[in-house]
Parts: C-alpha cells; sequence; structure tokens
C-alpha cells in the first residue's frame, strides 16, 4: 500500500500547457461563432426594421393623398406629376406637386418621418381619361429612396369627383 512518490505525481498530475492552450482553442472558437452569429442577427435586424420603416412611409403618403381625393369635393386640375383639388368640408384648395426631387404640398417640402429618405418618384394616372362622364379614377404611385440606396414604391388607386360633378347617390359605392 506504500506508493512512491513518482506514482503520485502521475496520478494527480495538473493541467499541462497542452491542455491548457486548447481549452483557450476552443473557447476562443465558441466565442467567435456566437459573436459572428450575434452580429449577423444584429444587422438583419436592423435592416429590416429600416426597410419596414420605409416601407411604413410609403404607404402613409400613398394612403394620405388617396383618403383626401376619395374625400374631396372636387378635383380642379391634374396632371402626372400634380393635382390640385379641394378637400371636403373646405374652400381652400391643396396642391400635391412633384418636380422631379421633391413632392411638395401647397409649395412646401412634404414633411418625412423616416430620417435620410427622399421621394424619388411620384406619379398620378387617370383611369379614366377619355370619359368626362366618369369620375377620376386615379392609379397613384409613390418611390421612396434612402441615403443607403434601398427603395420601396408602393401603388394605390382612388376614386374622385370631378369639378361640378354631383355626389353619387346612396347605392354607388363610393
Amino acid at each position: 500500500m506504500n506508493r512512491n512518490r513518482n506514482d503520485r505525481s502521475t496520478a494527480f498530475a495538473g493541467v499541462t500547457l497542452l491542455d491548457l492552450t486548447m481549452a483557450v482553442v476552443l473557447t476562443s472558437m465558441v466565442v467567435s461563432i456566437v459573436y459572428a452569429t450575434w452580429t449577423q442577427i444584429n444587422r438583419h435586424t436592423v435592416t429590416h426594421q429600416r426597410r419596414a420603416a420605409l416601407r411604413g412611409e410609403c404607404s402613409r403618403i400613398a394612403e394620405t393623398m388617396a383618403g383626401q381625393l376619395r374625400r374631396a369635393e372636387a378635383v380642379i386640375q391634374w396632371d402626372r406629376s400634380s393635382v390640385s383639388f379641394i378637400p371636403s368640408a373646405s374652400h381652400d384648395t391643396l396642391t400635391y406637386s412633384y418636380n422631379g426631387e421633391i413632392l411638395e404640398v401647397n409649395g412646401q417640402p412634404l414633411a418625412l418621418t423616416v430620417a435620410e429618405t427622399s421621394v424619388s418618384a411620384f406619379s398620378l394616372e387617370n383611369q379614366n381619361d377619355e370619359n368626362a362622364s366618369l369620375p377620376f379614377l386615379f392609379h397613384i404611385t409613390v418611390a421612396l429612396s434612402t441615403g443607403q440606396g434601398e427603395t420601396d414604391t408602393v401603388s394605390t388607386t382612388v376614386m374622385a369627383r370631378r369639378l361640378n360633378e354631383q355626389p353619387p347617390d346612396n347605392d354607388f359605392i363610393w
């Protein structure tokens, strides 16, 4: 039952330099993989949030204009890049115009809520152009772009009354 000193040192040997090196290398690899994965997830989340904000802003502009045109008393004048109309319950004219760089409302730049965003395209087309007896059926397209090169486009179609057109009867879906 007596052991000599050499037997005890091999039985209870400590951590060798090789064991310690392998532990550090494996730990570094795991930390690197976790960091790379976390960074990729974070980058994807930020990109998705930026795109969602851009889509929301684009939709907000198109739907605001469509709602105003839908409720307007009459459209006074329009072309592919501008429209003037009388909003409901108002005697003032509201004008949207796009000059190739800025979308303006009554001569003032439209306020955008997403930072570093600009209007890259705007168009207004009347689907009932040939028939002056029908209400306007406008197809509105708004495109926004960011400083990072992302773009988004939203289109909507809205029916609006012509100048001196009588409101529809109650059976007509407006």
